[in-house]
């Protein structure tokens, strides 16, 4: 992976700390959270069950978090940064399609 090995590996963790904290911080939240899209967050009344959907969001963004550290971790052994990439832009783009995903399972139905 060349020189920028330990400025890669900076950065994947510190992106992944922030992930994780937005993760916990979600997870914990008892109001309906949002996913920082410039949408506003639903209301309480909005949603069928604000503990799972909260828990799913934070549990989403830290799992995002987690995957880019494994990426790099993975790349490093594999002498590949390909695979950090992947891991790195991969789950980045399936957010938005869970976050769809969560809004339809527990948003209420007019």
């Amino acid at each position: 992976m060349g020189g920028g090995r330990y400025f890669t590996l900076g950065v994947s963790v510190a992106v992944a700390l922030l992930l994780c904290i937005i993760g916990i911080t979600q997870w914990r939240s008892i109001h309906p959270v949002t996913f920082y899209s410039g949408e506003e967050p639903p209301k309480d009344e909005e949603i069928t069950d604000i503990r799972a959907y909260n828990r799913k969001h934070g549990l989403m963004w830290i799992t995002v978090g987690l995957l880019i550290v494994l990426g790099w971790f993975l790349a490093d052994l594999a002498q590949n940064g390909i695979i950090w990439m992947v891991m790195l832009i991969a789950p980045l783009l399936g957010m938005p399609l869970y976050h769809s995903h969560l809004d339809t399972k527990y948003r209420k139905r007019p």
